[in-house]
């Protein structure tokens, strides 16, 4: 019987549903070591509240070691230069990932409508299922503020992007979203790492796949 995303406890789960079938079949055409844009779980609820979103596969290299775990992480820059270090959340991603090879990854955002200035502040919420076994991870909602130093202009407009296809590499951070600012009518840089250093503020959404906590080092490599 197909999945249609029922929890346990009887709920449907809004992040699993359609998609889920989909990503498997996709998953089969996804060359190893890839990550390729699918269709969006939450589409149809998301387009109620004002959520904006896609769904990403992506399938780990022929040579990637076992048990490797994801960890979420987020890079922020303010006029093309990064602010701080890339923050990890191994909360929600340090576990036993066994044999995992594919994953279904939901990235979703939505203006936060309690802050101030709705327009220019956000809630990320990001979800892992894994498509060898069917295990899920959840993030609960990130809330997204410009960091201090960036210059709330009315030119600019907040938007949200995904890759379309990418490399994927263990130990290595994969930029897999960015919200970003730029000018009302200005050009789109392609590229998420590119954006990033073009926009006058952006936050880079991050995955990593590694069997150690990366927030523990200190050479990580982006």
């Amino acid at each position: 019987m197909p999945y249609d995303g029922r929890m346990s406890d009887g709920h449907v789960d809004v992040f699993s549903g359609p998609a889920v079938p989909a990503a498997i079949a996709d998953a089969l055409s996804v060359e190893p070591g890839r990550l390729r844009v699918t269709a969006f779980t939450a589409w149809d609820t998301g387009e109620l509240i004002g959520l904006n979103g896609r769904s990403l596969i992506i399938r780990l290299p022929e040579d990637a070691p076992e048990n490797n775990r994801p960890y979420w992480g987020r890079q922020w820059y303010v006029s093309g230069k990064t602010v701080g270090t890339t923050e990890y959340s191994p909360e929600w991603c340090d576990w036993v990932v066994e044999k995992t090879r594919c994953w279904l990854l939901d990235l979703g955002i939505m203006n936060n409508w309690f802050a101030e200035k709705p327009d220019r502040e956000a809630v990320l919420f990001q979800r892992l299922k894994s498509l060898d076994t069917g295990n899920w991870i959840r993030s609960g909602g990130l809330r997204l503020r410009p960091p201090a130093g960036y210059l709330d202009d009315d030119s600019h407009m907040f938007t949200f992007d995904v890759p379309l296809d990418l490399d994927v590499h263990i130990g290595k951070d994969v930029p897999v979203g960015i919200w970003h600012a730029h000018i009302k009518g200005g050009r789109v840089v392609p590229g998420i790492l590119e954006r990033a250093h073009e926009a006058p503020f952006a936050c880079v959404c991050f995955l990593r796949f590694q069997k150690e906590n990366p927030g523990a080092r200190k050479d990580r490599t982006a």
